[in-house]
């Protein structure tokens, strides 16, 4: 490691920091000047990510992240269409239920996206890297902590979706084409004594 690589690194945990101080502002504005959501965040999201825009054109977008962070925080921000500053998911979820509510829902989708890992990771109908992959593609999605709520929650549900899909539905078609059995790829099986 060199003197670049730890200045670098050093840069990107002063950036993480950011986003802690946005998520203290949060906590010290909410509900003192701004309340509690009750949920409507929540709702908001499942919402946008249930209703397709092929199916609903006039669906509209979502509220840009700064002017969330700057509402939640107290901040005022110079607003431009190329700057995104999130609160990250953390930060919305407390606004939406308080401290021990925004635990608990981090809980649960962390439960979720476990669940999702371990059904892709034992359905055992994959080469062993292949399925990894899949895995770190459901998982991956919560390693953003400024991520806004609405794109986390949207990437971890397609996420899972898709590779559940291409698990049980794209590989064994590729296979079928190449004339492969599922059994024929290295599984991570022991076999025996070295």
């Amino acid at each position: 490691m060199d003197s670049k690589q730890f200045f670098d690194g050093f840069d990107r945990l002063i950036a993480r920091h950011g986003y802690i101080e946005f998520l203290a502002l949060t906590m010290q504005n909410v509900p003192e000047v701004t309340p509690h959501e009750n949920g409507r965040l929540t709702l908001a999201v499942l919402q946008h990510i249930t209703a397709p825009r092929f199916l609903f054109p006039d669906k509209p977008a979502l509220p840009n992240d700064t002017e969330i962070t700057a509402r939640y925080t107290g901040l005022r921000f110079i607003l431009n269409d190329n700057v995104s500053i999130s609160i990250g998911y953390l930060g919305e979820l407390y606004v939406d239920f308080g401290l021990i509510g925004a635990l608990l829902v981090v809980g649960g989708i962390g439960g979720l996206a476990g669940l999702a890992y371990g059904l892709l990771r034992d359905q055992g109908s994959g080469p062993v890297l292949f399925v990894a992959g899949l895995c770190l593609i459901v998982v991956l999605p919560l390693g953003y902590f400024g991520q806004a709520y609405s794109k986390t929650i949207g990437s971890l549900v397609f996420s899972m979706a898709i590779a559940f899909v291409v698990l049980r539905v794209g590989f064994p078609y590729l296979l079928k084409l190449r004339g492969d059995r599922p059994n024929s790829f290295l599984k991570c099986e022991p076999q025996g004594p070295l």
